[in-house]
């Protein structure tokens, strides 16, 4: 496979770039978003299309598609299924993480799934009361 020419790379840099700002803005808002009234109706949606990525996919589509774009720019670059992780361990400099006695995707799926499912209902219960 032949590399990708300089004008590739830049579009690919480009764009995988501003799929990691709107992946920021989806944590931001999932985040924060059941604080602030007028974002509260997307909040829901992207709480709603999160654990239903989760439920039936197994991982963020946004991740996903960042972290294929990147490896068109590099292929030899390992990349963790989950941004937060990838991006936390490359801005800290950690280490591979070690791995849970039970297998790793129940773990993070349903740890995931419950903080999902928590802000949900804080968002909804601050929203009601």
């Amino acid at each position: 496979m032949q590399p990708p020419s300089n004008i590739k790379k830049i579009l690919y840099y480009f764009l995988a770039d501003f799929i990691f700002v709107i992946h920021l803005a989806v944590i931001l808002i999932v985040s924060f978003g059941w604080l602030i009234p007028s974002l509260f109706y997307i909040f829901i949606i992207i709480i709603i299309s999160s654990i239903l990525s989760e439920i039936y996919l197994h991982y963020c589509f946004l991740s996903k598609l960042e972290f294929g774009i990147r490896k068109k720019i590099d292929p030899t670059r390992i990349y963790d299924k989950s941004c937060i992780i990838h991006y936390t361990r490359a801005l800290f400099g950690l280490g591979p993480r070690i791995s849970p006695k039970l297998p790793q995707h129940f773990l993070k799926r349903n740890t995931f799934i419950f903080i999902l499912l928590g802000i949900f209902v804080l968002g909804i219960s601050y929203r009601i009361f």
